[in-house]
């Protein structure tokens, strides 16, 4: 069994604070990131599906490296986190350096890399450990505690020019993007509002748990359970019309290509989008799935609620529901407990990573015009008013 294997399921986000149900990552192996490089000033230009789609876009490549094997990673909205066994090193650097220069040929964005042993980490005081949320019979989603992944981030963001940790060069490599899709329009909230939050607890471990714990009852106290709050429902789950919205599919799926194939893709994107549009409507079988269940599927296997560190949802809501929560976390905790970010939009962005249409397909879930990107700068923000104070 692997490690992603070996590690117990859980099934609430009520156990997902819970040590206990958490596994130490192997010592030796590595973990990876990617972000978008100035993605604050990209999204103020409007550019939230690019900068979402090259996060994911990492995603796909490396997850198609290593199957069908599965591993830990997890979406942070400009970017991505993964943890790879040490044989696997190599490789993963190739495709990121890959990602990098499709981020920046296709979409000019600077995509940052990193790499950053466990070891390392561990030496620091801190540790990854992973669990995993089980969103369905047929996905899992890895859970990360132990403040590994954020020594990781700021090890890798050291602006020391001689940083061992940071990948600077292009490379030449290629990478496999199959699965990438991003054929949705953006998901319209059933309640006025599509919220981005973080949080980030501090303090001991156990007391970063039980803050955790409190704020995550506080959350489903005012949101309501997971059906009323989720960002994504039916009735707002539309294909594409125009070519601007699939055009990060389109770049990122044809990296690398002639023109011609580029051009080709276009034609055969825009055609699977219109049957997939009438095949979802009649409820069909066609292409070794039963389209009748491929939305209720899509709702279950979105990602809206994660732990990297910290603790992140998209929340569809209404702005009484927002203040009352924000209201009852500034009362509840003090800010040497808990920092914390949001960003406000009236829809959720979701781009896609399909392995088959049948069950097995994870959606990426932000908030549109923004969210995780603007919530954490808002996070920084008050995490450097802390450390001032």
């Amino acid at each position: 069994m692997t490690f992603v294997e070996r590690l117990p399921l859980i099934h609430s986000m009520r156990d997902a604070v819970d040590p206990g149900v958490y596994r130490r990552l192997p010592k030796d192996w590595i973990i990876a990131l990617t972000d978008v490089k100035g993605s604050t000033e990209n999204l103020a230009q409007g550019r939230y599906k690019e900068v979402n789609g090259v996060g994911v876009a990492a995603i796909a490549a490396v997850r198609n490296l290593h199957k069908p094997e599965e591993i830990p990673f997890v979406f942070g909205g400009d970017g991505a986190t993964f943890c790879l066994p040490p044989e696997r090193r190599g490789e993963v650097e190739n495709v990121l350096r890959a990602s990098r220069r499709m981020a920046q040929k296709d979409f000019n964005l600077e995509l940052r890399i990193g790499m950053v042993p466990h070891a390392d980490i561990i030496a620091q005081g801190r540790e990854v450990r992973v669990a995993r949320l089980k969103l369905s019979d047929w996905v899992t989603q890895t859970m990360f505690l132990g403040g590994g992944l954020e020594e990781a981030d700021r090890m890798v963001k050291d602006p020391r020019p001689d940083n061992p940790y940071r990948i600077n060069e292009l490379g030449a490599s290629q990478a496999d993007f199959t699965g990438l899709e991003c054929r949705w329009e953006n998901i319209p909230s059933r309640h006025g509002e599509t919220v981005a939050y973080i949080f980030r607890a501090l303090g001991s471990e156990q007391r970063r748990a039980s803050i955790l714990r409190r704020l995550i009852v506080l959350v489903e106290d005012i949101y309501g359970d997971d059906e009323e709050a989720h960002p994504l429902h039916m009735g707002g789950l539309k294909l594409a019309r125009k070519s601007a919205l699939v055009k990060v599919e389109h770049y990122v799926r044809t990296f690398g290509q002639n023109s011609i194939k580029r051009w080709s893709y276009g034609k055969y994107l825009r055609l699977q989008i219109a049957v997939g549009r009438f095949i979802m409507k009649h409820g069909l079988k066609f292409a070794g799935a039963d389209w009748s269940h491929y939305k209720e599927d899509l709702i279950a296997h979105a990602d809206y609620r994660k732990i990297d560190d910290c603790l992140r949802f998209v929340l569809s809501g209404t702005a009484e529901q927002r203040i009352k929560l924000l209201d009852a976390v500034r009362e509840q905790f003090a800010p040497e407990e808990l920092v914390f970010g949001h960003h406000v939009s009236n829809a959720a962005i979701m781009t896609c990573v399909i392995d088959n249409y049948e069950r097995e397909h994870l959606h990426f879930v932000d908030g549109a015009a923004g969210g995780y990107a603007l919530a954490a700068k808002e996070m920084k923000a008050s995490m450097k008013k802390l450390a001032e104070s």
